[in-house]
């Protein structure tokens, strides 16, 4: 499983850079209820076993027509040299591709290593578990074999990774190991409506992000990625059948129920089972590497909507009957929520455009500023000061997290000749106060997220900042950058 979630409604509206709408949504608050579903209710999932046998089971493929991880990857079984010209011919392959997509990945392969912890969710559902670790029921036959075809997909994308030589892969392990130790709570209250309700999600999820990095390794030149990432996409996709079948079933037999377990997941909004991620340094990277996949459009806010939207469609939930009054109050927030969704984020998406269009004119007006000043003085003597000669071309991010991005190193350079006792801390402060008006304070740390501020953590040694398209300072290798070497 992988991927991320939205939080559509932490919309910031001051002039500052808008807030993106992250692909995350914000971990709710501790599960407080648990084992939610009336007792009475185990008989109906009980009486589903004869029918999980018929049109769940088929969906699992036989172990002998499975893919497995070793096809896709360079043969260590051959000569020596023979595996290395493999293993650099991954390599070249990976030219073309952003670090930016490799974030995406490296936290697609962490949310997938951390299946331990999903099996566990499932046999905590009630009704539904696995009670001896190898249980014949139709139910324990799923969860097993499912996890088994699970593990293959953070196998195949680890392996590949490391051979990449693309990123770091001891931060990459402990973060890992974080996340299992860290669990995974997404508030089904051992109710197995709820827990069918958010898996039929979940994976709908997972199959559209895997698309989509499929998608960019095409584009990117790497075809042999481009099909493994295309392959986890289709056994997600046979997931999701199962899942849905699975609810569209209980609909069946036990409507307003099962109508009651949709609405409660839609308003706590679907929180992503890698949610818990840290790395031992950075208690938002789940945050930050969710930006980037919206950024990246691997999965967005429209994606979201589009999956809620698919499987009111595929439910049939609007022409759902024999609803109890709370059952008919949930099919109607239910069915209405994908167009309320969708009009808060254009109207989010206007106001974006409208703090983007201030930030360039004020951009614009900065380095134009700047440019006239360095032109007019030579800027090649050297600051001195209480740090010694610290003098950097101006490609160099000053010691503000400013000055690279902005040329300010220049206007350090011509005040220094101009007052030769002037530190280089006070210039650089001197600098700063110029500019700050112009710039958001770096005051959250979702800031990082946008690039604002420079943290050893995540811009090392020649790592540069740069200005996109749309005028905004992003960190050219963004977020969760101590994936990366330096």
């Amino acid at each position: 499983m992988a991927s991320t979630s939205l939080a559509f409604f932490n919309i910031t509206t001051t002039y500052r850079r808008q807030q993106p709408i992250s692909a995350v949504a914000k971990l709710p608050p501790p599960t407080l209820r648990h084992h939610s579903m009336p007792p009475e209710k185990v008989e109906v999932f009980k009486s589903l076993e004869p029918w999980v046998s018929k049109h769940v089971l088929p969906l699992l493929k036989p172990v002998d027509k499975c893919w497995q991880p070793s096809e896709f990857l360079p043969d260590s079984t051959k000569p020596v040299n023979d595996f290395m010209d493999e293993v650099r011919a991954l390599r070249d392959r990976t030219i073309g591709l952003p670090d930016e997509y490799f974030v995406v990945l490296v936290g697609d392969m962490i949310t997938e290593e951390a299946l331990p912890t999903y099996q566990t969710v499932l046999n905590t559902l009630d009704g539904v578990r696995d009670q001896t670790g190898a249980s014949p029921s139709p139910w324990a036959t799923w969860i097993r074999a499912w996890t088994a075809e699970e593990n293959r997909h953070g196998d195949l994308l680890k392996t590949y990774l490391y051979l990449s030589g693309r990123v770091d892969m001891l931060m990459i392990e402990r973060t890992v190991q974080y996340l299992i130790g860290a669990g995974c709570d997404i508030g089904v209250e051992n109710n197995p409506y709820l827990g069918f309700v958010y898996t039929s999600f979940q994976e709908r999820a997972t199959f559209v992000s895997h698309g989509n990095t499929a998608r960019l390794a095409k584009e990117g030149g790497d075809p042999i990625l481009a099909r493994m990432c295309a392959n986890i996409a289709a056994d997600e996709k046979r997931h999701e059948n199962a899942y849905v079948k699975i609810v569209e079933k209980l609909l069946e037999i036990d409507p307003n129920e099962t109508m009651l377990a949709i609405g409660n997941m839609m308003r706590k909004k679907i929180v992503m089972p890698a949610h818990l991620m840290y790395d031992g340094r950075d208690p938002n990277i789940f945050e930050h590497f969710s930006y980037v996949a919206n950024r990246l459009r691997v999965y967005t806010a429209s994606d979201y909507v589009d999956i809620l939207e698919f499987l009111v469609g595929r439910w049939r939930l609007e022409k759902i009957e024999g609803l109890k009054s709370d059952g008919r109050c949930e099919q109607d927030f239910v069915c209405g929520l994908g167009a309320r969704i969708r009009k808060l984020q254009e109207r989010a998406d206007e106001r974006a455009d409208k703090s983007r269009q201030r930030f360039h004119r004020r951009f614009v007006k900065l380095k134009l500023n700047i440019d006239d000043t360095a032109t007019k003085k030579n800027s090649d003597c050297k600051r001195k000061g209480s740090f010694g000669d610290v003098r950097e071309s101006n490609t160099q991010p000053a010691a503000d997290g400013y000055g690279g991005v902005f040329g300010l190193n220049e206007q350090m350079e011509k005040e220094s000749s101009s007052n030769s006792k002037m530190t280089v801390k006070a210039m650089v402060q001197k600098s700063r106060n110029k500019t700050r008006k112009y710039l958001p304070k770096p005051d959250s740390s979702s800031q990082k997220a946008k690039g604002i501020m420079l943290r050893d953590n995540y811009v090392k040694g020649q790592r540069m900042y740069q200005v996109t398209d749309d005028l905004i300072v992003t960190p050219f290798f963004p977020y969760g950058l101590q994936f990366f070497h330096p």
